[in-house]
């Protein structure tokens, strides 16, 4: 709860509340697949996660730690340009107040 408080300059004293609650949890993610150390060609994978969180705001994967992120509703085929790019994929969630990340590293035939 936060309260706040005014006060003029004769005394006047007032007062009001809020009730707030904060997120404290992280997110759960799975990859279901790609598997680790899986091997791809130059044709972009499907990608299938399980994520849970009741406060959940976003989703999105990088293959380049960030630099270029993908947002996502639901499981699909890594995007085609961005696969060109590069061979390392992580998975990241996240929702208003935490950031959770997984990695998976791929080769590439």
């Amino acid at each position: 709860m936060i309260i706040f408080y005014a006060n003029d300059t004769v005394s006047n004293e007032n007062f009001t509340q809020v009730l707030v609650r904060k997120d404290i949890y992280k997110p759960k993610i799975a990859i279901v697949s790609p598997n680790q150390n899986n091997l791809f060609n130059d044709t972009a994978p499907l990608f299938n996660v399980e994520i849970t969180d009741p406060n959940l705001h976003k989703m999105w994967y990088t293959i380049d730690d960030g630099f270029i992120n993908k947002t996502f509703d639901t499981n699909e085929t890594i995007n085609q340009g961005l696969w060109s790019l590069g061979s390392k994929i992580s998975v990241n969630l996240k929702n208003k107040l935490e950031k959770f990340r997984l990695k998976t590293k791929m080769r590439i035939l």
